[in-house]
């Protein structure tokens, strides 16, 4: 979910006018390779990156996603329950929007106070 957090921001920045115009974005990208490959697709084709910057990239997502489930695994939420579903979702949220802040402060927007 990070990864495509980041994706939707890329393509935000680059030209959102096309991509907003795509019904579903997430089967967009999903297609080109499957699900398999999603991660790949997107490091390589929507990022852009190669070498050492896609992988930490890599490790960087795979670090999130590890504490993100260590934390939920803490909560000792009764699984296949309402609670575990909401929690699960609001999981993957966060991890979306971790993603697009990863990307957008990798692409140099920064917040400013506005008065």
């Amino acid at each position: 979910m990070m990864y495509i957090g980041m994706a939707v921001a890329k393509l935000w920045d680059d030209e959102w006018n096309i991509y907003s115009q795509i019904e579903d974005l997430y089967l967009y990208m999903h297609d080109k390779r499957g699900y398999d490959a999603l991660d790949e697709y997107i490091r390589e084709d929507v990022l852009m990156l190669q070498g050492k910057a896609s992988d930490n990239t890599e490790a960087l997502v795979s670090e999130c996603a590890t504490r993100v489930h260590y934390d939920l695994l803490r909560e000792q939420i009764e699984p296949g329950t309402k609670e575990a579903f909401e929690a699960y979702v609001a999981c993957l949220r966060q991890m979306y929007l971790f993603g697009a802040a990863v990307q957008l402060h990798r692409m140099g927007y920064h917040m400013e106070k506005i008065q």
